[in-house]
């Protein structure tokens, strides 16, 4: 079982091994296979049981370590090491002609911790599933409709970005294709050049939109399109942005960032109020930023602006809070900003940017 393990390699890394262990090949299995467990991390793990007595069942397990891959299968044993996931893949689960991995009726619970879950689902192929068919991954409950809704609209947005490329490299318009998420998509990106080109092609649509709207109510317009042209992968764009916006370093794609989780809904926006409150000055400035593009929907949300609020001493955060509860507005807004206004306005000594942005944001409240 241990044909396919270089061995060699596998002293050096395991070198704990008592010798004698290595010429005993099913002894040796259980302790390279506990050795993983302890000393490397899973990145791919396959259960399945083909069902009936007898019919067999196991589990297929991809671990990473020293920069390499290495599989545990309970029919081959260890093997490895593998320079790529994708090849320790192909040496663990069975392929398709396509060489995605082939997922049977027998497949049970798929783990994937550490890499974004769309690069799993994109790797899949269905064989003699039911329609009504399910599939447990990272713990979580997956009908096999949402799993291939979700691999239509991954497709779809690959092909839109095709189309986009082409239409550049013909020295056309690029944005002859409309948006279809896909910007969004890329903004979620783990990569910032991606991420960072999203950022300007959202601002071109947004210029495109403004005509007498300003900046905010333009950039609102794209992005809710955005959103709503994801379907299937709205979950898994609002996950990539909250993890974009914590190691982003290009402070207006930050703040586009903060925009686009803004106008995602609850989820997003209770990401973004909490950023509000965090010890970083740029995460709750750019927060604060992200949460003007609201109106009157997130009327929810004014209480936990008002308390960021109380709390902040950074008068570019404050104005940035101040102008936000005036866009969303309601009652509850117009009565906390006319009284941080009066307070200000009796002050001894005076803030008169501050006392204009409560002016303004006043105005804007009291008209929603």
């Amino acid at each position: 079982m241990l044909e396919k393990l270089d061995q060699q390699w596998a002293r050096q890394i395991f070198p704990d091994v008592h010798p004698n262990v290595w010429a005993d090949p099913d002894t040796l299995y259980e302790v390279l296979l506990n050795a993983l467990e302890n000393e490397a991390t899973l990145v791919f793990g396959l259960e399945w049981d083909s069902g009936g007595p007898g019919a067999g069942a196991g589990t297929e397990c991809i671990y990473s370590i020293k920069d390499v891959f290495v599989a545990a299968s309970a029919d081959f044993g260890v093997m490895g090491p593998f320079a790529s996931l994708d090849v320790a893949l192909a040496h663990t689960v069975p392929t398709a002609s396509t060489g995605k991995l082939l997922i049977t009726p027998s497949a049970i619970t798929i783990h994937w911790p550490h890499y974004r879950l769309t690069e799993l689902i994109t790797r899949l192929e269905f064989e003699d599933l039911d329609s009504d068919a399910r599939l447990s991954i990272n713990e979580e409950d997956w009908p096999l409709s949402t799993l291939t809704a979700v691999q239509a609209a991954l497709a779809r947005l690959q092909d839109t970005s095709l189309r986009q490329e082409h239409a550049t490299a013909a020295e056309s318009n690029a944005d002859a294709v409309d948006p279809t998420g896909g910007a969004l998509w890329e903004l979620a990106s783990p990569d910032p050049t991606t991420r960072h080109a999203a950022t300007s092609k959202l601002r071109r649509h947004t210029r495109e939109q403004r005509r007498e709207s300003d900046y905010y109510d333009a950039m609102r317009r794209v992005l809710i399109k955005e959103w709503n042209e994801l379907g299937p992968l709205r979950r898994f764009c609002s996950d990539g942005l909250i993890q974009a916006f914590h190691t982003e370093e290009n402070l207006i794609t930050m703040e586009a960032i903060a925009m686009a989780l803004a106008l995602e809904g609850e989820d997003g926006l209770t990401e973004l109020v909490s950023l509000a409150a965090s010890d970083d000055f740029v995460l709750r400035h750019k927060a604060a930023v992200g949460i003007g593009v609201l109106d009157r929907s997130a009327r929810w949300a004014v209480p936990s602006l008002v308390k960021a609020l109380r709390e902040e001493e950074q008068p570019l955060v404050v104005y940035n809070l101040v102008n936000a509860i005036g866009r969303i507005g309601g009652a509850e807004a117009v009565e906390y900003l006319e009284s941080m206004y009066r307070f200000h306005r009796e002050a001894a000594v005076q803030d008169d940017d501050l006392l204009e942005h409560l002016e303004h944001a006043l105005s804007h409240a009291r008209l929603t």
